[in-house]
C-alpha cells in the first residue's frame, strides 16, 4: 500500500507461454470459452450485424486493445477497415465522458 489512498501496487512478470494459457483457457464467466473465442465470436457477430452497412474505421478502446493481437483479429475479420487504437485506450472511454455530458 502506497499510505496515502490505500492502494496496492502490483508488478505483474508473465511470459508468451503464461499468456496464452490466459488466453486460451475457458472460464465459466464466458460461457466455458476462452477470452480469445469469445473476442473472435464477438467480432463475428460484429460483421454479421453490420453486413448491411459495414464499417470503414473501428475504434479499440479498452485496456485489454492494448494486446497487438485484439488489433490483428479486428484486421483479420475486417480485412477491408481501418482498425486504429489510440495511445491510451484504457482512458478512451473515461475521457470521452465530459464530451458527452456537455
Amino acid at each position: 500500500m502506497d499510505g496515502k489512498n490505500g492502494r496496492i501496487y502490483i508488478d505483474i512478470d508473465i511470459d508468451q507461454q503464461d499468456m496464452e494459457q490466459i488466453l486460451h483457457t475457458p472460464l465459466p464467466e464466458l460461457h466455458n470459452k476462452s477470452w480469445m473465442d469469445a473476442y473472435q465470436q464477438a467480432l463475428q457477430q460484429a460483421k454479421k450485424m453490420s453486413v448491411d452497412h459495414p464499417p470503414t474505421l473501428i475504434i479499440l478502446t479498452g485496456g485489454a486493445s492494448r494486446m497487438n493481437f485484439t488489433v490483428a483479429l479486428c484486421e483479420e475479420i475486417f480485412p477491408d477497415v481501418y482498425v486504429k487504437r489510440g495511445r491510451e485506450p484504457e482512458c478512451a472511454i473515461a475521457a470521452d465522458w465530459p464530451w458527452q455530458g456537455e
